[in-house]
């Protein structure tokens, strides 16, 4: 009895330390990209807001195009608002706070695998997995996975009580749907721990928050948001069947990042070709979730409930990345694979548990060896949100056909007065995305600078046509009429109201 203890005082203490140990560097980071806008620079964080406009707010950002019109987290926006007050709005606490969430969730998913009755020596490497895998990094570094790091922590504890059929996991699990969207992912599981006992009450409730929660959402977004554009989302203009084999190739880039760790690009663009070369991921995909599906369909017969789970909420998960069925804005994102991942770790702690007694020390030795191979990579991924510059180039690093990143980087070098710097990623962007505005925009004011006007002019106004509603491009192309005086100036104004010259009489 005491060894047992032991065992499950380890289980969930080592991997929490394991995590707080690694991640610990995070809270060195400052506002990274779009962080800066949707957390620094956001009047519902930083400012005076009351709790009705934290309940009817669809976005916490300055600039609405940031995040999902579908976006609505009062609990994550209310979280953040918390940070801003009690840390001056430093980027410090902010960070912190996202590294004790993430080290929770380590702690709810132990408290979880040990309710369902799996070993102690199965739970560890499940564990270990949250704790270490580079997949997660993101999603703690990066402070627009606040809502993900709280939908899993309150989604595990939901679960966690649902499976002795107790009232106040469904409650958890609402906690969890106002935190993020995401945590939809863990109502299949949940209705199935739900409906598994003879008392309804927990099954009734749940559909209850469910339907309140739906009616909610929709009151305050007003129904289904439009599409995202193609400069967002290449798969927006594909037709269905193309969109599945793309949407394929997204579930194998997924899985790939969780069997062979490695670095999550923070930024993809239109030339990103997500199918892979020759078809690769869209391989992978199709055949890792038929294995997923096969393994669910055993675990369900075998009546291994852990496995089925994990299962469960990985495939829910998957289904929903992949674009096939629902648009999202980015279509691959290192933050929305935190819950799905936290899936796979579970049915691993199930499968570990079901074949425990024919575990070989090999076996362990080289989940020991995938999981260390893992720790560089989500160091690395870690340091490189200190900063922009850092992210981006670790981001191309990754992904060299993130013209999204290419853009970025360029920015960054006009404010530093780089041109050489600014003009040779530009061009590299413009090979992969020749009709991009934002390329042609920087590319229009990088040739402005150097001297070359005439050109500079025909970007921009390129850049506006091909632009999807007025920005950057559009302000690039104004603040370049203001320098031509030979142009008409009534075309001007029509463009440019406010900053051309006064319209004609």
């Amino acid at each position: 009895m005491a060894r047992a203890r032991w065992q499950q005082a380890a289980v969930l203490c080592a991997p929490a330390l394991a995590a707080l140990a690694l991640y610990a560097d995070v809270t060195h980071a400052g506002f990274v990209l779009d962080d800066r806008a949707a957390v620094a620079d956001a009047p519902l964080v930083t400012g005076p807001a009351s709790v009705g406009d934290l309940l009817a707010a669809s976005s916490p950002a300055a600039r609405p195009d940031l995040e999902a019109p579908s976006t609505w987290r009062p609990l994550a926006l209310a979280s953040l608002r918390l940070d801003a007050r009690l840390g001056a709005g430093e980027p410090r606490l902010f960070h912190t706070t996202n590294l004790l969430l993430h080290v929770l969730v380590v702690i709810a998913a132990a408290l979880l695998l040990l309710r369902l009755g799996v070993p102690p020596p199965a739970a560890a490497p499940a564990l270990l997995v949250i704790a270490l895998h580079p997949v997660f990094a993101e999603t703690v570094a990066s402070l627009l996975g606040r809502g993900e790091l709280l939908a899993a922590l309150f989604g595990l504890l939901g679960l966690r009580a649902l499976v002795a059929g107790e009232l106040h996991g469904v409650v958890a699990l609402a906690l969890a749907l106002l935190s993020s969207e995401s945590a939809a992912f863990f109502l299949v599981p949940g209705f199935l721990l739900a409906f598994r006992g003879h008392d309804r009450r927990p099954a009734v409730l749940l559909l209850l928050v469910v339907g309140l929660w739906l009616g909610a959402r929709t009151a305050v977004l007003g129904g289904l948001s439009p599409p995202p554009s193609a400069l967002h989302n290449q798969l927006t203009s594909l037709d269905t069947l193309e969109r599945l084999r793309a949407g394929l190739g997204v579930i194998g880039r997924y899985l790939g990042h969780w069997l062979v760790p490695h670095t999550f690009a923070a930024d993809h663009g239109p030339a990103v070709d997500l199918a892979g070369p020759n078809g690769a991921y869209t391989i992978i995909g199709g055949a890792g979730v038929m294995a997923l599906l096969a393994a669910a369909v055993s675990a369900r017969r075998r009546r291994q409930l852990t496995l089925l789970l994990g299962l469960l909420m990985a495939l829910v998960g998957l289904a929903a990345l992949s674009n096939i069925a629902l648009l999202l804005p980015s279509p691959l994102s290192g933050r929305l694979a935190y819950l799905p991942a936290i899936g796979l770790a579970l049915a691993l702690g199930g499968a570990l548990a079901g074949h425990l007694g024919g575990m070989r020390q090999a076996a362990l030795f080289a989940l020991g060896l995938w999981l260390g191979a893992g720790v560089p990579t989500t160091r690395a991924e870690l340091h490189a949100w200190h900063d922009d510059a850092s992210l981006l180039a670790l981001t191309v690093e990754a992904e060299p056909a993130s013209v999204l990143a290419r853009v970025r980087i360029a920015d960054g070098a006009l404010r530093r007065g780089e041109l050489s710097l600014a003009l040779r990623h530009l061009q590299a962007a413009r090979l992969l995305a020749p009709h991009d505005p934002r390329v042609l925009s920087g590319l229009a004011r990088v040739l402005e600078r150097t001297g070359q006007p005439a050109e500079a002019w025909r970007l921009a106004v390129a850049a506006d046509a091909a632009e999807r509603r007025p920005g950057q491009a559009r302000a690039t192309l104004c603040a370049l009429a203001a320098t031509r005086p030979e142009l008409d100036p009534v075309a001007v104004h029509r463009a440019c109201p406010e900053p051309g010259p006064p319209a004609p009489r």
